[in-house]
């Protein structure tokens, strides 16, 4: 595995779990595992800020903001009725 992806609002409308993504990423870098690790999510400002602010401790974390459109259309399309 090359590269992880974490999302710290799991579904639309949860709360943003800034800790909870904090420390996983802290555990997963404390592996030594070599793997680019990355934070995926639909960002406010406020949050967007909160993420970018862990460069600081991850210098090499990609962040991809994700359209609320886009996250929508793929639920409603992989819904089965």
């Amino acid at each position: 595995m090359d590269y992880v992806t974490l999302d710290p609002q799991y579904i639309y409308g949860h709360p943003f779990q800034m800790t909870m993504l904090t420390n996983q990423l802290r555990a997963l870098a404390g592996r030594k595992l070599h793997m680019q690790l990355g934070v995926t999510g639909i960002f406010c400002p406020a949050t967007l800020s909160l993420v970018a602010s862990l460069a600081k401790e991850f210098p090499d974390l990609s962040i991809e903001k994700l359209d609320r459109e886009f996250v929508i259309h793929k639920i409603l399309k992989n819904k089965s009725y």
